[in-house]
C-alpha cells in the first residue's frame, strides 16, 4: 500500500490543525489524546494543560459537565454518537463560549471504547450563519410575496383590459346598452369611465339620428305624397284637356327631336343642365346639378310644348315613381312644369349601362340570373303598388356599379306605365287604332330591314294594310295614309362619330336605336317584348303582360336570341295560334329545371298560365347559388 508524500501529509496536517471547527480526541478512559490548534486558540489553553486534567472538567462549565456526564456519555455508549448538543466552553480567561458539540465513539474488536472524537463548532458563528440564512430566507419570502403581488396585479390588469376590450367589441358590434363597468380602485378606471361616457354619447347621437331619420323619412313620405298628388293632378288635367279635344293637332305623334337644352342653362331656376344622358320618344334625359347644394341628379325633360297625351303619360311616370320606394327602382326627387310649359322629372342619377348595352355578356348564366333576380324584385314592387310597367325591355334595365363595388339593377322608364287604380288610357278611335297598327308595321319593317329580311316584312305590312283598309271600308272611313318608316333619333355622340367618318358604326347604332325606342303614337311599348294580348289596346295591360316581357328579356339574356321569330303583337295578323319556341332548358345548359319551366311559362299565350313576379323572385333566388350570388354582387 503506497504512502502519501511528505508534502501531502504536511498539508493534511495543516488543514486538520487549522480546521474551522475544534477537534478533540480522547481515549476510552477520558484522557486527552490530541487537540487541534483551532480549539486551543478558542479556549486559550495549551495542550499540556489539557492533558494534566480531564478535558471535560476543565473545558466545560459545571452545568455543561453535568449534562455531558448524564446525557452525552450514555448516548455515546448506547448509540455510538451524539450530534449538535448545545454547551458552553469555559475559556482560560474565564469567558464562556457557546458551542455545538458532536461526538462519536470508535470501538476495538472486543467492543471496548478505544477512541472518542469530539467535534466542537463555534455557536456564535453558527448563529450568525443561521441569522444570515434567516435573513436570506426572509428576503426570499419577501421577494416571492412581491412577485406574487406583481403577478396578481398583472393578472388583474389583464382581466381589466379584457373587460375594456370586450366592451369595445360590444360597442363596435352595435351593443351600446351594456355599460362599461370597472372597479373604482383600478388604475384603468379613468379609461373605463371615458369609454362609458363615449358609449353614452354615441347612444345619444344614435337616438338623435334615429329621431332625425324618422323625421326625414316622414318628410320624404310627405314629399312623395305631394309629388304623387301633384302628378295625379297633372294627369287629370291633361286627360281632361285630351278628352275635350284640346291641342288635337298634337295627337299626331312623331319621333322628331325636341330642342336640346344648352349645357350650363338653368332648369326651373334650380337645376344646372349638364351632359345629355339619353334621348327617346318621350323626351331627353340630362345630367343636372342642383344649385342649392351641388348634388347631381338626372332630369327627364319633355320637349317644348308637348301634347296633352304626352304630358299625361309623363306625369303618370312621376306619379308611379313617387308611389313606390324600392332599391331596384329609381328614386324621384321632384316633378314640375315650368312657366313656359317645360315638364321635367328630377330623379336619382344612376351611372352604368343598360342591359341592352351588355349584349356581349348575354349567355353568362349566373350573371344574368343575378340581373334577372333584381329585375323581378323591382317588378314585384311595381305590381304590389298596383301598377304595370308596360315597357319591360333590356334598354329599361340599368346595371350600375355602386361605390362599394356591388352590382345594382334599376328598373327605369315608367313613361307609359299604368296605375291600375286610376282611369285607363283614353280609348283609341278607329282612326287612331289604324294609325297604331300601321306605325307598328312600319317599326317591324325597319327592324327586319336591319336583319335583312325585307321580303317577309313587306308581306306583314301588306297584310296589315289590307286588314286596316278592310276595317276602314267596313266603317266607311277614309283609307289610311301610306305607312312611312319611323325617323331615327341620333344622339350627339352619334353625330360626332359621323363627323369623324365612322359612318358604318353610326348606322349600326341608329338601327339599334330604331329597334329599341318606343315610338310615341304607336301601340304603347316596344313590340318585340310586348305580350300578344296587348294588340287589342294598351288598356289591356295587366301584371301578366309585364311577366311576358320579363320572359322575353330572360330568354334573350340567357341565350343571346329572342324566343320567337315574329313579334307576338303580330301573331293574330299572321294567323299564328301556336307559336313554336325551343325550351329554355335546351338552350341554356345547367339551368335549374324548375327555373327553366317558370321562365318558359312566362311566354304562355294565356296570361293566366304565367307566374307572378313574386313567384319568379322565389324561383330565381332558390336557383342562384349563395356563393355565386356573393361573388356576382361584389364583382358583377
Amino acid at each position: 500500500m503506497s504512502t502519501l508524500p511528505q508534502s501531502s501529509l504536511a498539508l493534511m496536517d495543516e488543514l486538520y490543525e487549522d480546521s474551522p471547527c475544534g477537534l478533540l480526541f480522547l481515549n476510552g478512559n477520558g484522557q486527552l489524546v490530541h487537540v487541534n490548534r483551532t480549539l486551543l486558540s478558542w479556549t486559550g489553553y495549551s495542550e499540556a494543560e489539557l492533558r494534566k486534567s480531564s478535558p471535560y472538567s476543565l473545558l466545560l462549565t459545571v452545568p455543561g459537565a453535568l449534562l455531558f456526564q448524564t446525557h452525552c456519555i450514555p448516548l455515546l455508549r448506547l448509540r455510538g454518537f451524539i450530534s449538535e448538543i448545545s454547551l458552553d466552553l469555559r475559556c482560560k480567561d474565564g469567558r464562556q463560549m457557546p458551542v455545538l458539540l458532536a461526538a462519536n465513539v470508535k470501538k476495538d474488536e472486543t467492543g471496548t471504547e478505544s477512541l472518542v472524537r469530539v467535534l466542537i463548532v463555534s455557536a456564535p458563528n453558527r448563529r450568525e450563519y443561521e441569522r444570515e440564512l434567516l435573513r436570506a430566507r426572509t428576503q426570499a419570502e419577501d421577494a416571492a410575496s412581491k412577485l406574487r403581488q406583481m403577478s396578481d396585479d398583472a393578472q388583474r390588469k389583464v382581466a381589466e383590459q379584457e373587460v375594456l376590450l370586450r366592451s369595445v367589441a360590444r360597442m363596435t358590434s352595435g351593443d351600446l346598452d351594456t355599460p362599461v363597468e370597472m372597479d373604482s380602485q383600478s388604475s384603468l378606471f379613468p379609461l373605463a369611465s371615458t369609454l362609458d361616457r363615449m358609449r353614452k354619447d354615441i347612444l345619444d347621437q344614435i337616438c338623435k339620428l334615429k329621431d332625425h331619420a324618422a323625421e326625414v323619412q316622414q318628410l320624404n313620405k310627405e314629399l312623395r305624397r305631394q309629388i304623387e298628388q301633384r302628378s295625379r293632378l297633372l294627369v287629370a288635367s291633361m286627360e281632361s284637356g285630351l278628352a275635350s279635344g284640346m291641342d288635337a293637332e298634337k295627337e299626331e305623334y312623331s319621333t322628331e327631336l325636341q330642342p336640346i337644352l344648352a349645357r350650363g342653362t338653368m332648369l326651373a331656376e334650380r337645376y344646372v343642365i349638364g351632359d345629355i344622358l339619353g334621348q327617346g320618344g318621350m323626351g331627353t334625359v340630362y345630367e343636372v346639378t342642383r344649385a342649392a347644394d351641388g348634388r347631381q341628379y338626372a332630369a327627364k325633360v319633355l320637349g317644348d310644348k308637348p301634347s296633352y297625351r304626352a304630358m299625361a303619360r309623363f306625369a303618370r311616370e312621376a306619379q308611379l315613381l313617387a308611389r313606390i320606394n324600392h332599391p331596384n327602382l329609381i328614386d324621384i326627387i321632384d316633378v314640375d312644369i315650368t312657366e313656359d310649359r317645360v315638364a321635367y322629372i328630377i330623379m336619382e342619377l344612376v351611372r352604368g349601362k343598360s342591359l341592352a348595352e351588355l349584349r356581349h355578356r348575354y349567355g353568362e348564366r349566373d350573371f344574368m340570373l343575378w340581373i334577372l333576380l333584381q329585375t323581378a324584385e323591382a317588378l314585384t314592387a311595381v305590381h304590389s303598388a298596383g301598377a304595370v310597367h308596360r315597357d319591360l325591355k333590356p334598354g329599361n334595365i340599368l346595371v350600375a356599379n355602386r361605390d362599394d363595388g356591388t352590382v345594382m339593377v334599376k328598373l327605369a322608364d315608367f313613361g307609359i306605365s299604368r296605375l291600375l287604380d286610376t282611369v285607363a288610357d283614353t280609348p283609341s278611335t278607329s282612326a287612331q287604332a289604324a294609325r297604331e297598327i300601321a306605325s307598328l308595321a312600319a317599326q317591324m319593317d325597319e327592324v327586319n330591314r336591319t336583319r335583312g329580311v325585307l321580303g317577309q316584312a313587306s308581306t306583314w305590312v301588306g297584310q296589315l294594310q289590307r286588314a286596316v283598309t278592310e276595317a276602314h271600308a267596313h266603317k266607311s272611313l277614309p283609307p289610311p295614309k301610306t305607312v312611312e318608316p319611323p325617323m331615327v333619333l341620333i344622339t350627339p355622340r352619334e353625330l360626332a362619330s359621323t363627323a369623324d367618318g365612322d359612318s358604318s358604326r353610326s348606322r349600326g347604332r341608329r338601327r339599334r336605336l330604331s329597334e329599341e325606342l318606343t315610338q310615341a303614337g304607336a301601340i304603347l311599348g316596344t313590340p318585340l317584348y310586348m305580350a300578344p294580348e296587348l294588340r287589342s289596346g294598351a288598356h289591356q295591360a295587366l301584371p301578366a303582360s309585364d311577366v311576358f316581357g320579363f320572359g322575353m328579356v330572360a330568354y334573350e339574356a340567357l341565350t343571346g336570341t329572342l324566343p320567337f321569330e315574329q313579334p307576338p303583337l303580330l301573331w293574330a295578323d299572321l294567323g299564328i295560334t301556336s307559336p313554336t319556341v325551343i325550351p329554355l332548358q335546351k338552350r341554356c345548359m345547367g339551368l335549374h329545371p324548375l327555373l327553366a319551366q317558370s321562365l318558359d311559362a312566362c311566354l304562355s299565350i294565356d296570361p293566366r298560365q304565367r307566374p307572378t313576379a313574386a313567384e319568379l323572385v322565389q324561383v330565381l333566388a332558390g336557383s342562384l347559388a349563395p356563393a355565386a350570388r356573393s361573388v356576382l354582387a361584389q364583382h358583377g
